[in-house]
């Protein structure tokens, strides 16, 4: 399993919690309140008239404005409008991209921020445009949740997680220092430490590592609390923009590191040892992203940092010559051609 946050996990509560309304808040306030009361898509759809009650807003008032506001958002397709048997109108999102459109709104309301601006500037180019072009649901969201949480430190979350990361380290050979694990995940198309998502069932932050470690490097045996083990390092809070969201995210890291007693670890197509140089740049040397801002946070607050850490594991881990000559591709092309040089002249050598 990778970092990836598709599945479900303790997260799945939007933030922020909504509050009781009053009579006497301004009518964005109230609007964000509703907004914000829209179930789930996993979750039973209510009648606007019920939600208007739940937050003690008189619903005569608001019932023709909510259902002018929902009619409204249909061509965003973030709703999912039906009528039961006896024709009541009931709502609910439609996914839960839509779900978190609709909180990303509310915040907008909230804050009184535009979503769009430079409606005076026109000039817009023909095409071609393509099919690739399309702006999406989740790219459009993603648009407008950086736009809102650009440059603050106040952005109002729409999300919470806890994740668990786990670092081992290593020597590589053909890489200079020390390297970390690392998995790409292909959602958020980066890379990121050995780790996961907790979820509801999962009773503390140690059992969520070991389960995505198990998942997420399958070919190896674990026996944590026999000859490997798992030791605590720190836990950091930080809000970020999720690039599997595409929403402002309160995420709360734990780390652990991993000692194993295995001599090689066995990796996946995945899987990449990534050196303190590449870290410290955010990009692996081939220009593939690398998640930086929680094992920067580690880093930070451990005492001598990350590269203070005792090794993972003792023996120097082995690569497959082909992906050292990949990053080394000018001095393995030096290499060859002298090795052909010397072919030749020894061929040329016993003809003459």
């Amino acid at each position: 399993m990778s970092n990836s946050e598709s599945e479900p996990t303790v997260e799945e509560r939007p933030l922020p919690v909504v509050q009781e309304t009053s009579p006497d808040q301004p009518a964005t306030e109230i609007l964000a309140s509703i907004l914000e009361s829209v179930p789930a898509e996993n979750e039973g759809a209510k009648d606007p008239r019920e939600i208007c009650l739940t937050l003690g807003v008189d619903p005569d008032h608001w019932q023709r404005a909510l259902n002018a506001v929902f009619t409204l958002l249909i061509p965003f397709e973030v709703l999912d409008i039906s009528k039961n048997p006896e024709g009541l109108t009931l709502v609910k999102a439609s996914t839960r991209y839509g779900l978190l459109f609709l909180r990303s709104y509310a915040a907008y309301l909230r804050e009184g921020k535009s979503i769009l601006t430079n409606w005076g500037r026109g000039g817009n180019p023909d095409g071609p445009y393509f099919a690739r072009e399309t702006l999406s649901g989740p790219e459009f969201l993603y648009l407008i949740e950086r736009q809102r949480s650009a440059g603050r430190k106040d952005v109002i979350p729409l999300r919470e997680t806890d994740v668990s990361q786990v670092i081992i380290k290593a020597h590589v050979r053909g890489l200079k220092g020390d390297a970390y694990l690392m998995q790409f995940d292909s959602v958020a198309q980066q890379f990121q430490l050995i780790g996961g998502h907790r979820r509801s069932a999962d009773p503390d932050d140690q059992i969520v590592a070991v389960r995505e470690l198990e998942e997420e490097l399958p070919k190896n045996q674990f026996y944590i609390g026999g000859r490997d083990s798992m030791t605590y390092l720190s836990v950091h809070t930080m809000t970020r923009m999720s690039r599997a969201y595409g929403v402002t995210t309160r995420y709360r890291f734990s780390f652990f590191q991993l000692k194993m007693s295995s001599m090689q670890l066995k990796l996946g197509p995945a899987d990449r040892w990534v050196s303190e140089a590449e870290i410290s740049s955010g990009t692996t040397r081939d220009g593939s992203p690398i998640a930086i801002d929680a094992i920067g946070a580690l880093d930070v607050g451990l005492p001598g940092g990350i590269k203070g850490l005792p090794l993972s594991l003792d023996d120097t881990q082995k690569r497959r010559i082909r992906e050292i000559a990949g990053e080394h591709r000018w001095e393995a092309s030096g290499l060859l051609i002298g090795i052909i040089g010397i072919i030749i002249t020894v061929i040329l050598f016993f003809l003459s």
